[in-house]
């Protein structure tokens, strides 16, 4: 189940990196996701963490990132994008009662470099694992909007997603600031998921995520 959100975006100003902050109610066992989203950048995955699955291409790319807690990752951890120095929006979230070993049980990756406000997330197929009715499906879209923009920008209206990160980065001096929404729903079925559509204020390129989380067996 989903415990809380933290975000976290480059406010002084433009860079490669960010000190990302991580869920402060976090217990042993539990596991942080943390999706983060950059210009034209891949994330460096830090020691500790495992890499989920990242968008590829040129423009907005987002990536994501898990570590099972053990006590010992501090409040924040260091996150570095390849590519110069930009915006960066990233999103920690804290789930709890997932599988221990293999907590992640399918992603996939996707985003179009023509301007669109229709985001197409990406099916994947689950195996038996992801039990129905347990298993948790996750969606993340980004783009970018010029100046700061507004505090919000996607909004999820198929699939029966519930939206739960909705941030657009206030980095200063930045031209296009970063815009990360991410939803959430339970499988009610194990295998094909589907695509499903966040929908964005703002017409502009963008890069997507689907991906499932196994429940404890």
């Amino acid at each position: 189940m989903l415990v809380e959100t933290i975000q976290t975006s480059n406010t002084a100003g433009v860079s490669t990196s960010i000190s990302a902050q991580l869920p402060p109610n976090r217990a042993i066992g539990d596991l942080m996701v943390i999706i983060g989203s950059n210009y034209n950048g891949s994330i460096t995955v830090p020691s500790g963490w495992t890499l989920i699955d990242q968008s590829t291409g040129t423009r907005q790319r987002v990536g994501a990132i898990y570590r099972v807690c053990t006590g010992g990752e501090g409040s924040t951890v260091s996150i570095t994008f390849g590519g110069s120095a930009d915006s960066i929006a990233v999103s920690a979230l804290l789930f709890r009662n997932q599988h221990a070993t293999t907590p992640i049980n399918a992603s996939d990756n996707g985003g179009v470099t023509i301007s669109s406000t229709t985001h197409t997330t990406p099916s994947v197929t689950t195996t038996s694992a992801a039990t129905a009715n347990e298993a948790i499906l996750i969606r993340a879209a980004t783009t970018y909007i010029d100046g700061i923009g507004p505090g919000t920008n996607y909004t999820w209206s198929a699939d029966n997603m519930t939206e739960i990160v909705d941030f657009v980065a206030s980095t200063s001096g930045d031209s296009t600031n970063a815009a990360l929404g991410v939803a959430m729903r339970t499988l009610t079925t194990v295998g094909s998921q589907g695509t499903a559509v966040a929908t964005s204020a703002t017409n502009r390129a963008y890069g997507t995520l689907t991906f499932a989380i196994a429940p404890a067996p």
